[in-house]
């Protein structure tokens, strides 16, 4: 410790990066009473400045301790440290914030409820005992509830309620867990759980207590969330799941599940180590996990594979502490954004409410992730993950908007060397949705006192994104769609040299105005060349025809020489000679769905994928070769099926043939121009079975293979592509 009469120093600390919202600045008085610093810290718009005072050895021992600050969520971007002008303290403390504009990219993130709040909550010693908005300084909403920056109290929706003189004390003690935690409330002072059901109304335990009854016996609730409602029913009572796709207009599209604890998913799923450290993680994602104990109706969710995911808010644990698992889906209908607004959700047809009164500020989708390859891939940015900051190898210093894609939309920001990715969108042909992808965008732009300099889209003509961009009135780049595809994972692994990338995906427009999906591009920085892609087919056109497999396989069948018989046949082959209403395409997923239905695994995408999904999971190791011509891959399927060969096998044969197909081009590619990095992306690539037999034999072969991680391989990578480029482009 420091006498009075050692040389005191003055320092001042300016700190960058995620510490708004994570406890540093609690963290920071810790440490400075340890080493006896005087003087204050702060939030300074968007980053942290510390000014303090010591001697030189407890001035360093300090600095040390802060570069090296142990807080979840807590990412440190830069320390300027420089000498300041001795000043007057008498202890070190916590100051008023300094309201500067913010110029900064990172925001906090919502993060789920930690295990020693938890312990209180369940401590019927402690005040907060059954609180079920029970939280600290280091766990909580933050980004859903935050109005702007510096994250202080006054800034989120939680300002409305002012603190009881219990919860004074706690926030002012340096010795306490909620010692300046801004979403610091008690039952005394906080919000109030209610709960609506016909003509009754129910408070605080009285809401959990008979809201977990009515689940029980069959009701479904409308339960509010961090970044909206749920709906929310009991997966074993078939009836109350069917009403509930009725609702939401789902026809079969699994549902997630959220379970009790760990214990319980682990009894249904096989789960690894990776995906365990996912399920448990603050993020607190749905997870896809392979099913061994298959107890829910296929009404439910998918024999094969469930999406689980564990409680993230004190109210959650204590409802389902009391039901056991629960549906906890998305509250909207169709493809509409999620509810986030309590008039709203009393608007929709459910058999009660779960609510209270603190403002959703922004909605919110809960993630979803995978594991493939044995690395975390992410499926849906969300609730923990949003707003997601990638650091980028960014020459330009313009501020640079990406729209991204039509589908699965999030859009991104570009801004010296992070691209900040925002929330799933949906998909904008939905009025709602594109209006609030309009509004988030308006919302960004004020978060991060934004202002683009350069606008980067889809070169699609149609797309909602694109017109959105072009309206801007800024100088405005079009970069084709699977371009932006590789170069999101080029952006994601800093690659700096060409790359083969192999893009898979059900659509995409081309240069040549077709429809893309199977190509091989040789990219580097922000430019690409089509090296190969599968043949072109014709097929009809139209949303209904996309989805009808059946149609689509005729057609495949058709070209390849195949008769068989169809009920409109004879208006599809002269709509295919006329070219009335056809397109060419190149698509792989085109050919998922068609070889789905040849095997009458499934004839139709009632939601995105499906045939293509269900036939990976009817995919049986086997030993059967296939061509690795597409027709002759066609006519081979059609043969052993009628051969009675079965539908499993052949099934793996064709996920195989792709593996070659790949394989062989790549190969090609690489005698031809010496290219060694493999980028794989695309939503056929969240194919596990493919995804990891490609990565392998390229592996095997010496080739170097990268995947999209922390953003989706589907058209959720999309924005953080076109930003990539559109960084290289205005360089």
């Amino acid at each position: 410790m420091a006498s009075g009469e050692e040389k005191r120093i003055y320092k001042q600390i300016d700190i960058n990066g995620l510490v708004q919202g994570v406890g540093f600045r609690p963290e920071v008085v810790n440490i400075a009473t340890r080493y006896n610093i005087l003087g204050f810290v702060k939030n300074d718009g968007g980053n942290v400045q510390i000014n303090a005072s010591g001697n030189v050895q407890n001035i360093q021992n300090f600095i040390s301790e802060i570069e090296n600050i142990n807080l979840e969520n807590c990412l440190i971007e830069n320390i300027i440290i420089k000498d300041f002008a001795p000043f007057e303290a008498n202890k070190f403390q916590v100051i008023e914030s300094t309201k500067n504009l913010v110029d900064d990219i990172f925001l906090p993130k919502d993060i789920a409820v930690c295990d020693k709040c938890l312990e209180e909550m369940r401590n019927s010693e402690n005040r907060r005992y059954n609180h079920p908005f029970i939280s600290c300084a280091r766990c909580g909403a933050r980004f859903s509830i935050l109005e702007k920056l510096p994250y202080d109290r006054e800034n989120t929706s939680m300002n409305e309620y002012e603190m009881c003189d219990d919860c004074k004390k706690e926030y002012s003690d340096i010795d306490d867990r909620r010692f300046y935690a801004q979403t610091l409330a008690c039952k005394t002072c906080g919000p109030i759980l209610e709960y609506y059901s016909g003509e009754e109304k129910y408070s605080a335990m009285k809401a959990i207590e008979n809201s977990a009854i009515d689940l029980k016996n069959g009701k479904i609730l409308a339960i509010k969330g961090i970044g909206g409602y749920h709906f929310a029913c009991d997966p074993q009572n078939v009836k109350s799941v069917q009403r509930l796709r009725e609702l939401k207009g789902r026809d079969a599209k699994p549902f997630a599940i959220m379970f009790k604890n760990l214990e319980d998913i682990k009894n249904i799923c096989y789960v690894n180590e990776k995906e365990e450290k996912l399920l448990t993680s603050m993020e607190r994602p749905i997870v896809l996990l392979n099913v061994k104990n298959p107890i829910f109706s296929e009404i439910v969710c998918d024999k094969h594979t469930y999406g689980c995911f564990l409680p993230y808010t004190p109210l959650q644990h204590l409802l389902l502490e009391r039901t056991g698992a629960l549906v906890m889906t998305s509250a909207n209908a169709g493809g509409a954004p999620i509810i986030k607004d309590d008039n709203e959700i009393f608007e929709c047809d459910v058999d009660g409410i779960l609510t209270y009164k603190r403002d959703i500020l922004r909605r919110i989708d809960d993630s979803v992730m995978c594991v493939i390859n044995n690395k975390p891939q992410t499926i849906r940015i969300g609730r923990g993950i949003a707003p997601l900051n990638i650091k980028v190898d960014n020459k330009s210093e313009k501020n640079i908007f990406a729209a991204g894609s039509d589908l699965k939309n999030n859009f991104c920001l570009l801004k010296e060397n992070y691209a900040t990715i925002s929330q799933y969108m949906g998909d904008l042909e939905d009025v709602k949705v594109n209006e609030n992808y309009k509004n988030s965008v308006a919302d960004y732009f004020n978060l991060y006192n934004f202002t683009p300099d350069i606008a980067v889209c889809d070169m699609h003509p149609n797309y909602y994104s694109s017109e959105l961009a072009k309206n801007m009135n800024i100088s405005t780049f079009k970069v084709q769609h699977h371009h932006a595809h590789i170069a999101s994972v080029m952006a994601e692994h800093n690659v700096k040299t060409a790359v083969i990338g192999v893009c898979f995906d059900g659509t995409g427009y081309g240069t040549d105005g077709n429809i893309w999906g199977g190509e091989f591009l040789i990219c580097e920085g922000a430019t690409f060349e089509r090296a190969a892609h599968l043949p072109y087919v014709k097929l009809i056109g139209g949303d209904e025809s996309m989805r009808d497999a059946k149609k689509i396989a005729y057609c495949y069948l058709n070209q390849a020489n195949i008769n068989v018989e169809y009920k409109d046949a004879e208006i599809i082959n002269r709509a295919l000679e006329k070219n009335v209403n056809t397109y060419l395409t190149s698509s792989m997923g085109r050919i998922f769905d068609a070889v789905s239905s040849i095997l009458d695994i499934c004839h139709y995408n009632t939601y995105e994928g499906e045939c293509a999904i269900k036939l990976e999971q009817c995919a049986e190791k086997s030993d059967i070769i296939l061509p690795t011509d597409l027709f002759e891959i066609i006519r081979e399927i059609y043969k052993l099926k009628n051969e009675g060969i079965s539908r499993e096998k052949i099934a793996y044969g064709f996920h195989m043939a792709i593996c070659k197909i790949i394989l062989d081009v790549c190969e090609k590619i690489r005698k031809e121009r010496g290219i060694k990095i493999v980028c794989l992306s695309g939503g056929v690539f969240q194919n596990k079975l493919l995804c990891e037999l490609s990565y392998k034999s390229l592996a095997e072969k010496g080739f170097e293979v990268l995947l999209n991680e922390k953003v989706p391989p589907n058209d959720g990578c999309i924005s953080l592509g076109q930003a990539y480029i559109g960084g290289i482009l205005c360089a």
